[in-house]
């Protein structure tokens, strides 16, 4: 039996999304797979059963879990006055936002020689950061909503051309945090002001009024990319925020599947499955979409989505578990064709070297 790990956690603000998304994995994990829960937190990762508990989260203790770490493709672990170690054969990356979904523990999985789900550092990065997901879009001609990039303690450029209401939103954020709507210049400067509480650059998009929103999750089995059901959230505010994307409320329902045309339909197919492709992504991405009525629109692009979108599978012959397994099995035959990769070069450089004293080379 196969050994995964899941890593969750993080310093981030989609912290506590990020421990559901990982507990609920685990009970699907497990059904298959020799699974262990790994938390980080304090910048340190942390293993024992105390992380089974929902309520252990509320009131951190240390004392009750044990400290690990990674190296090679071996989990090592303090046991009695010794340490002992697990083979891991993959790290399923359940961190949202943060350190998880930003291309930084993929950078580190892929140091310490572990195979990860979820893209790689180049794809995470990408699409963590709003701004450059825009650059891409346009660069792939891939319908997005007109938009401004504003930075700290900088010149606000002519925004109000773009015509009210406005959305400002955080640019290395997820889960709507941070994210306000401005119907005046009044209501904008407050926004940036809250929004750059969050991130060092924020991005003000054209805000649609009339639109429905759509959310279809892509992945990979083999060589061929799956798309999941297509959902639609449907709200009463201009956008769906925190609160309503995870509590209870009586103004938020989602539909599933979305009640759409075929012809969007394979519209939202196509351009989820071209950014995957195009993107060279891996695990399963979600893509959310706006559409007016007339033009669809790229919203964003989540690496790690809440619960990894495993939900979103429910199409005749998709199962959850099935596509937990493919994210898995593409995640170790991507680390070893990277292992295969030469990683020597034969060289006279250091042979031949002379210090010149100014930092230089001397033959």
């Amino acid at each position: 039996m196969q050994t995964v790990v899941i890593v969750y956690g993080g310093e981030s603000c989609e912290h506590d999304i990020s421990v559901i998304t990982a507990l609920g994995i685990y009970s699907i994990a497990k059904r298959k797979y020799q699974t262990e829960l790994v938390y980080y937190k304090n910048h340190t990762f942390w293993m024992g059963r105390a992380l089974n508990d929902i309520s252990f989260y509320n009131e951190f203790d240390e004392k009750k879990l044990v400290e690990c770490r990674f190296r090679d493709n071996y989990l090592i672990y303090k046991k009695g006055f010794g340490e002992k170690k697990r083979v891991v054969d993959c790290v399923i990356n359940a961190c949202h936002g943060g350190c998880g979904e930003d291309g930084a523990l993929s950078g580190f999985f892929d140091t310490v020689g572990i195979s990860h789900t979820g893209s790689n550092v180049f794809g995470s990065s990408l699409f963590m950061d709003k701004a450059f997901s825009k650059s891409f879009f346009e660069k792939e001609r891939i319908p997005t909503l007109k938009y401004v990039v504003v930075r700290k303690d900088s010149f606000l450029p002519n925004i109000e051309e773009m015509g009210y209401p406005l959305i400002v939103k955080p640019a290395r954020q997820g889960s709507s945090v941070g994210i306000a709507i401005a119907n005046n210049q009044e209501e904008l400067e407050k926004a940036i002001e809250e929004s750059l509480e969050y991130d060092t650059k924020v991005i003000v998009e054209h805000c649609l009024v009339d639109f429905r929103e759509f959310n279809c999750a892509v992945c990979k089995k083999n060589d061929e990319i799956l798309a999941s059901e297509i959902e639609e959230p449907i709200f009463k505010k201009n956008y769906l925020d925190f609160y309503d994307k995870y509590t209870d409320t009586t103004e938020s329902r989602r539909e599933l599947p979305a009640d759409i045309s075929g012809k969007l339909r394979e519209k939202i197919y196509s351009l989820a499955k071209r950014i995957y492709e195009r993107a060279e992504l891996q695990g399963v991405v979600r893509v959310d979409f706006l559409f007016d009525g007339k033009r669809l629109y790229v919203n964003e692009v989540n690496t790690i989505p809440g619960a990894l979108g495993l939900y979103l599978f429910v199409k005749e012959g998709q199962r959850g578990e099935d596509v937990l397994s493919y994210m898995i099995d593409q995640a170790i035959q991507a680390h070893e064709e990277k292992e295969l990769l030469r990683k020597d070069f034969a060289s006279e450089v250091l042979k031949n070297y002379r210090p010149t004293g100014k930092g230089g080379v001397k033959k």
